[in-house]
């Protein structure tokens, strides 16, 4: 597994990225003043992230692996599968949840602008 992400580096497997024993399921691939892409992971049944927003920038989930829910506004979960992108306007809020019983639910995130310092709004509250 890459460890340290490296600018000059512009083509990424996201297998390289995804660590089972890891305690944070998200590892950064590239990150520069423009915006980031991360691996983010979880495993059957789980959640990733209480809903939330980000005050500074919007972002795509890509769904490369597996099959889950998005939550897209106004208390709304949606189906997603592999190959599906999910959009997440700046100050939306948004999570992702693992459905399946037996597969891991991989997708990559990239962060427009760049956030700087990952910044969440933990949100109770849902929008449209």
């Amino acid at each position: 597994m890459t460890t340290q992400p490296s600018t000059a580096q512009r083509i990424f497997t996201t297998a390289d990225y995804v660590d089972p024993n890891a305690e944070r399921t998200l590892n950064s691939a590239y990150r520069d003043e423009d915006f980031s892409a991360i691996v983010e992971w979880i495993n059957p049944g789980e959640v990733f992230e209480d809903p939330h927003s980000h005050p500074k920038s919007s972002h795509v989930f890509v769904v490369m692996e597996g099959e889950g829910e998005a939550l897209v506004g106004n208390g709304t979960w949606k189906k997603i599968v592999t190959g599906q992108f999910v959009v997440n306007p700046r100050g939306k809020v948004h999570a992702m949840r693992n459905t399946s019983s037996d597969h891991r639910l991989v997708w990559v995130c990239v962060h427009m602008p760049n956030p700087g310092p990952y910044v969440v709004e933990p949100r109770t509250e849902t929008d449209d």
